[in-house]
């Protein structure tokens, strides 16, 4: 099924040295699939929509265009959103890793009793399993820091964005005119009601 160079080890499926946890459940692989997919794409779009913004809060015209940076902040929005979602998918993923470190942490210890009373070739295979088993440890553990590193830097940037938007929104009540300030004010109104569910941003 696997193909050549395929172990088996503690129900992981190690193939060529990258590690397939086809242990996860199949909730946290398919997390870890959009993950996968997604989370580089959403990094790079919300840091470019943070200079975006940035450079719209630092701009020295005395009148600015309402339309514009009511979008500007409705896109906000959205990538929130959308990040929002990534994120829980990333926290899954970390938790099925730690799933798999514990199971695997109880596999070890009982492979390590059963070594001490094995001899000759069985000894010999025991241990060689044993290090195969180190070794999906190992990968798990570097996966499950890269995943939290990843979410760290991803949220780090809405962050970022939540507060951008929120100088924003100020921008908009004060040099927008009255459009401006009658928006702001029903801004306001829906923000203290957010739909079940959602992240709230200011």
């Amino acid at each position: 099924m696997f193909g050549l160079g395929a172990l088996i080890v503690g129900g992981l499926v190690l193939l060529g040295g990258r590690i397939v946890l086809e242990a996860m459940e199949e909730e946290a692989r398919d997390a870890q699939r959009r993950w996968r997919n997604n989370s580089e794409r959403l990094q790079k779009d919300v840091e470019r929509h943070n200079r975006e913004v940035k450079r719209h809060l630092t701009s020295n015209k005395q009148s600015l265009e309402f339309e514009q940076l009511r979008q500007l902040h409705y896109e906000s929005h959205q990538k929130a959103r959308a990040v929002y979602g990534i994120l829980q998918d990333n926290r899954k993923v970390r938790e099925e890793l730690s799933r798999l470190l514990c199971q695997s942490a109880k596999q070890r210890d009982t492979l390590k009793q059963r070594i001490t009373n094995l001899s000759g070739n069985q000894k010999f295979e025991a241990k060689k399993e044993l290090g195969l088993l180190f070794a999906h440890r190992n990968q798990c553990f570097n996966a499950l820091e890269k995943s939290k590193e990843e979410g760290e830097k991803l949220l780090e940037s809405v962050r970022t964005m939540n507060a951008q938007t929120r100088h924003l929104k100020l921008q908009i009540r004060d040099n927008c005119g009255h459009g401006g300030a009658l928006w702001y004010e029903r801004l306001e109104a829906r923000r203290l009601k957010p739909p079940a569910g959602c992240p709230r941003i200011s």
